[in-house]
């Protein structure tokens, strides 16, 4: 299959702290010129924080660009220089008050690769215990730790709706069901 090529025009249409809207020029198989808007997004990193109780924590977090609060696992903007893991690390005290003394890595996921790049990479963390909660200026939300079952019923339900939480749900799933081992 013959892909499209990226003909070298960048158009920048914003340059913000976490998203770069662009147009990007492609030439097509066919021979058209076809202009893309794409939103480059920072990475991003998931955590689902399980507890000795096998309660998962998660945050009810109000969402400015929905206007109203969800359900979701700990998460955060990978900073300049981090790494993943470090950034996972960082998220979960600043978003839940907890310091995790093992963590799995579950992979990374997409979150909508028709427009954007953003790449979020998943964790599980386990082994809590409290930290310094330290929210970040913009943040409103309520960290709260709920049975797994309740969790896993929240998402059947449609109560958990975000898709990395979701996907680190998903992902977990086979590791904490096998005793929690790789």
């Amino acid at each position: 299959m013959r892909k499209p090529r990226a003909n070298g025009k960048i158009e920048s249409i914003h340059d913000g702290h976490v998203v770069h809207l662009r147009l990007e020029g492609y030439d097509m198989p066919d021979g058209r010129t076809v202009d893309f808007e794409v939103v480059r997004h920072a990475p991003a990193c998931a955590i689902l924080a399980i507890d000795d109780d096998d309660r998962a924590v998660l945050v009810y977090q109000f969402r400015h660009a929905l206007g109203h609060e969800i359900w979701e696992v700990p998460a955060g903007i990978v900073e300049p220089g981090e790494e993943p893991l470090a950034c996972a690390k960082r998220e979960l005290q600043e978003e839940a008050g907890l310091v995790a003394g093992r963590w799995d890595a579950l992979g990374e996921m997409l979150t909508a690769p028709g427009f954007c790049d953003e790449v979020i990479y998943l964790y599980l963390a386990r082994e809590l215990s409290p930290g310094k909660q330290n929210l970040d200026d913009n943040e409103v939300l309520e960290a709260q730790a709920i049975a797994l079952d309740e969790v896993h019923a929240m998402a059947q339900r449609g109560d958990i709706v975000d898709g990395k939480s979701l996907a680190a749900l998903y992902r977990a799933a086979p590791l904490l069901a096998s005793g929690g081992t790789k």
